[in-house]
């Protein structure tokens, strides 16, 4: 084997020196290990540290979200609440103002007023938002609609009840929009794409 010679070679060379060096070296050695090995355990006690710092924040962000959602939960159940009790009151208030038209619009105030067939048609196309010229149906525009002006009343306080509905539900949209996106914000997280602007 040509590597023996050199394996004696060191030998011989090692052998001559002195015991105090031997033990400079092997202390050397030991401490070189000893400080690499105490380096490895400090790195690993800081990792621990940190994986339990981390954990911690994690813990306290979640507990942070879920407090918000219990009181995001209770504002939506609070505005679902409220809107429930407007909409039961506007039902009411328009089913008292329709109720009351004949003491504001009489018989004789519908026997004296003619409501023009124009007039009928003009709203029908409003209310259904087509134009008015296809809504047409070729009766001369100025000519009785039959219709009583009582009933016209009716009708347009029909209309403003379910006008306040949907102006009740939008704000109660709004106000849920407005309640979920400051809470995101509020733990920097942006809402996702496609949610409401």
């Amino acid at each position: 084997m040509p590597f023996l010679p050199l394996l004696k070679l060191a030998w011989d060379f090692l052998a001559g020196l002195p015991w105090q060096l031997w033990v400079a070296i092997i202390c050397l050695v030991a401490a070189f290990f000893g400080v690499r090995a105490y380096g490895d355990a400090q790195r690993e006690d800081e990792a621990r540290i940190w994986q339990a710092k981390i954990a911690a924040a994690q813990a306290k962000f979640a507990a942070k979200v879920k407090a918000n959602e219990a009181k995001l939960t209770a504002a939506h159940r609070q505005i679902e609440i409220a809107t429930a009790n407007i909409k039961v009151v506007r039902v009411e208030t328009t089913k008292t103002l329709i109720e009351k038209v004949p003491e504001y619009v009489t018989t004789f105030a519908d026997s004296r007023c003619i409501v023009p067939v124009g007039l009928v048609q003009h709203h029908n196309a409003a209310a259904s938002f087509v134009p008015i010229h296809t809504a047409t149906t070729g009766e001369l525009v100025d000519s009785d609609s039959g219709i009583a002006l009582s009933r016209v009343e009716a009708v347009v306080t029909e209309n403003y009840g379910i006008a306040h509905d949907w102006r009740i539900e939008l704000n109660d949209c709004r106000a849920r929009y407005t309640s979920a996106f400051e809470s995101l914000t509020r733990f920097n997280l942006q809402p996702t794409k496609g949610a409401l602007p």
